[in-house]
């Protein structure tokens, strides 16, 4: 999976927030990906975004959807997500 990612420094200390293209290298421990976006209410209820970051961003995480994963009591499950940035 290829992602974009607006080049302008948007962190409220100015800080840009990476480069422009990230690329999914890897997954361990899940089968699947999911992409989303807070939105405007989401955004505003977090510390870390300024009023507009929704339309210039997405989250994606690594999941494993169907089938679900099924823990009994004190088992764990460990996932990971390897991004790497290409430009």
């Amino acid at each position: 999976m290829l992602i974009s990612i607006s080049r302008g420094c948007t962190g409220k200390d100015g800080s840009c927030k990476g480069p422009g293209i990230f690329i999914i290298t890897g997954l361990r421990g899940s089968s699947d990906t999911v992409v989303w976006n807070p939105g405007t209410d989401g955004t505003r209820a977090r510390a870390d975004f300024v009023p507009g970051d929704e339309v210039r961003m997405v989250c994606v995480e690594a999941a494993v959807v169907r089938p679900p994963v099924t823990l009994a009591p004190g088992g764990q499950w460990i996932g990971t997500q390897i991004m790497t940035a290409v430009a």
